[in-house]
């Protein structure tokens, strides 16, 4: 997952990198490039379990 700054004048860095470094170079907040997309029977299916399950 790739995960640009809110600043956009950091480069774009791993999950991996942004976890460890916290605020981007340019003291923007890190933010993913793209979002997964989940079908209305995904979200169905998972509905009543449990966090720790989706998780």
């Amino acid at each position: 997952m790739k995960l640009y700054s809110t600043n956009l004048k950091a480069d774009e860095v791993s999950f991996e990198t942004a976890l460890i470094t916290g605020l981007a170079p340019d003291k923007g907040l890190y933010m993913p490039k793209d979002l997964p997309h989940f079908s209305e029977e995904e979200l169905t299916s998972i509905k009543d379990e449990p966090y720790p399950e989706i998780a």
